[in-house]
């Protein structure tokens, strides 16, 4: 039970969290394009 009574306010809390998915949401991204991308040169190199 330390996460509810570690004396902390429980909004801040909700607001790391929600930034860090922000963060991991923009690297997921980031991730996918240059996933993309790799695939496509792959593409006009075989063409």
């Amino acid at each position: 039970m330390t996460a509810a009574g570690d004396g902390k306010k429980p909004g801040f809390r909700v607001g790391e969290k929600a930034r860090d998915n922000s963060d991991f949401a923009q690297q997921l991204i980031a991730g996918i394009k240059q996933v993309v991308e790799d695939e496509t040169a792959k593409r006009q190199y075989q063409a």
